[in-house]
């Protein structure tokens, strides 16, 4: 893990290749939570307008690791979309091709986020979970996040999954 290197997008170039890890992931990682018709008809640029509007308004951040310049891994945070205060932070997204899934870059990933996060202000930090998703889960808990006990309800593209929130405990396990 000597080469490896994480940056904070910042052009097209950025947003292309983290749509690009996003797509790819997302066809494994929600295999039997989403159905294949959806999965099948995410394209790997289904996420660049998004990361380029994110981008313009600095609501949201993509970082992407990478690893002699061969990005493998992105994610996504920003002041929370739940909470209307700047003490809260979120965590939108992380992944990974699956590759490097159980190779503690994930972890890195965590870091960054949550020390980006503290440096704009955020006193508090969470995130939502797909609940069906238990390997995403089981990756948070391992690394301090702990359930609220809130839930809601995600649609996408017409198909609905229930979501666990989780919020960042100082003491946490990483």
């Amino acid at each position: 893990m000597k080469n490896i290197e994480i940056r904070v997008g910042r052009n097209g170039q950025d947003s292309k290749s983290a749509s690009f890890i996003y797509a790819m992931s997302w066809k494994q990682a929600f295999r039997g939570i989403f159905s294949e018709k959806l999965l099948e008809s995410i394209h790997t640029g289904f996420w660049i307008d998004t990361f380029n509007h994110n981008h313009k308004t600095k609501k949201f951040d993509i970082a992407i690791i990478s690893d002699n310049g061969k990005d493998f891994g992105a994610c996504g945070y920003g002041y929370s979309r739940d909470y209307n205060s700047q003490d809260y932070g979120e965590i939108t997204s992380i992944y990974l091709l699956e590759e490097y899934w159980g190779k503690e870059y994930g972890k890195l990933l965590v870091e960054f986020m949550i020390n980006q996060l503290k440096e704009k202000g955020c006193s508090k930090i969470h995130l939502w979970v797909i609940e069906e998703n238990k390997r995403a889960r089981r990756f948070y808990e391992k690394y301090g996040l702990v359930p609220s006990g809130n839930k809601k309800q995600l649609e996408f593209k017409g198909e609905v999954v229930n979501e666990l929130e989780y919020v960042y405990q100082e003491s946490g396990g990483h």
